[in-house]
């Protein structure tokens, strides 16, 4: 690792595929994240759902919500963080710290603040193949003195999963995957060897580096950069300051990905279980307790048609103050195309209650069990402003090859070349254009187009009791 050299040593460098800048936005309860995978510019890097750069300060913070169907990793890069499942195990992870959990079959849980302050740290989804969707949940824990770690030529390296530098993660990884954090002093340059099958990417925590080529321009912090094929990446420091990125690789699984919000899985069949497990408490969801608040995305895909909220009969909405834009720096826009809409149940100031829509049998199972309308709601909310997305630190927007499911439970997936931007995603097809009844979002809806929407979903005799008895606030 001399500083001297300013060639690769491979024999095929991995070269820069893609560069995108993670801008932020508000996630959970009054959570900021910077989302790099899983956004609208790069929706998967298989077998990678999702990576976010999470910060929080209490009371902010991620309440109950499910997953199903892959794992998730998270890192503390400053603070501290409370894990919390409805299996009873609770734990914190503070800087340095790792949890790989893996949601296996199911699991329900919630990430709080543990500390005063700003509480900062990563986390990483990653796919499970379809042999191991549905195993029972497990936590990996480790500590930061615990965690493997090698210096050497002004270069550092943790290794959370994989190999690096001579030493081995004790993590055990169902998905092949390596994870690295490396810190490099001003000057001091890296050569990694990464297997020629797997995906990779990089992502800058801090400082700028030159990656790939020693005469290409420097990447500043906040860029992912998805790394083309090849056997190695290298990369140098030519600034007055350290540079720490991560490099995340990982064996592909080639398999379908269909993903419901929190539930991924590999047919539309296998999210309608999914969803008629949770709303029963089964399979994996036996802890799940419905007398609480439980928000659930429409969909996940190139856009949200429309999302709901299931609750119990003494649901009363707070009347709280609406959050502000979501925090930009410099030169980054605030809002970015093709983000999904989700409820955001925190800032709601009113609910209108729907009657039951007509929907094809597997969908149907979602709400099927509601015994009054007082149960269904649909969140008004400001249209002015984008809206939040509510639910998770790691709540993917745009995935690629992920199926939408409809409200009547066809498929839907969205023509790249459609004449409305925000319905437009590369790489994605039609499988059945969205009704024109439906709700569309994020583009501007009136009032009047929302109540429309909602009766033509209703039956005749709901639907008018819709348009007189049902106005917001």
């Amino acid at each position: 690792m001399s500083g001297s050299e300013q060639i690769s040593l491979f024999d095929c460098p991995r070269l820069v595929a893609k560069k995108v800048l993670a801008k932020p936005q508000r996630e959970g309860d009054g959570a900021v994240v910077r989302r790099s995978i899983g956004r609208p510019e790069l929706k998967y890097v298989d077998p990678f759902l999702m990576l976010d750069e999470f910060t929080v300060s209490p009371p902010a913070g991620f309440p109950d919500h499910p997953h199903r169907g892959f794992e998730t990793v998270t890192y503390m890069l400053q603070g501290a963080f409370t894990h919390q499942d409805f299996a009873g195990h609770k734990g914190t992870i503070r800087t340095g710290d790792v949890q790989w959990m893996t949601a296996g079959r199911g699991i329900i849980h919630s990430e709080m603040p543990a500390g005063d302050g700003v509480q900062r740290g990563l986390q990483l989804w990653i796919n499970l193949a379809s042999k191991d969707k549905m195993i029972e949940p497990r936590y990996q824990e480790l500590l930061s003195e615990d965690i493997a770690r090698a210096e050497k030529d002004g270069v550092e390296v943790r290794v959370i999963a994989g190999e690096a530098m001579g030493v081995q993660s004790p993590v055990y990884t169902r998905t092949p995957t390596m994870y690295l954090d490396f810190t490099l002093k001003p000057g001091a340059q890296l050569h990694q060897s990464i297997p020629e099958s797997w995906n990779s990417f990089v992502y800058l925590i801090e400082g700028e580096g030159v990656f790939a080529s020693f005469n290409s321009s420097p990447v500043t912090a906040h860029h992912v950069l998805v790394m083309g094929p090849g056997d190695g990446l290298s990369v140098w420091n030519k600034s007055s300051k350290p540079l720490r990125f991560v490099l995340i690789g990982g064996q592909p699984l080639g398999e379908p990905v269909v993903q419901y919000g929190p539930f991924v899985m590999n047919t539309q069949a296998e999210i309608e279980q999914t969803i008629e497990d949770y709303q029963h408490s089964k399979n994996g969801f036996e802890m799940a307790k419905m007398e609480s608040l439980v928000v659930l995305p429409f969909s996940l895909g190139c856009v949200s048609h429309s999302s709901v909220a299931l609750g119990g009969h003494n649901l009363q909405p707070k009347r709280t103050k609406s959050e502000p834009n979501s925090p930009v720096t410099k030169g980054e826009q605030e809002s970015e195309e093709g983000s999904s809409v989700v409820v955001n149940m925190k800032n709601s100031w009113s609910f209108l209650a729907i009657p039951k829509p007509n929907i094809s049998s597997g969908v149907h199972r979602l709400v099927k069990t509601i015994k009054s309308f007082s149960h269904l709601f649909v969140y008004k909310e400001e249209m002015e402003e984008r809206s939040e997305m509510e639910m998770e630190i790691g709540f993917p927007t745009d995935v690629k090859h992920v199926t939408h499911i409809g409200w009547d439970g066809t498929n839907t997936m969205i023509k790249p070349d459609h004449k409305d931007s925000s319905w437009e995603n590369e790489n994605l097809s039609v499988t059945a254009p969205p009704p024109d009844q439906f709700l569309s979002f994020p583009n501007s809806v009136s009032l009047r187009q929302f109540e429309l929407a909602m009766a033509a979903q209703a039956d005749a005799p709901l639907r008018d009791h819709l348009a007189t008895a049902s106005k917001f606030a």
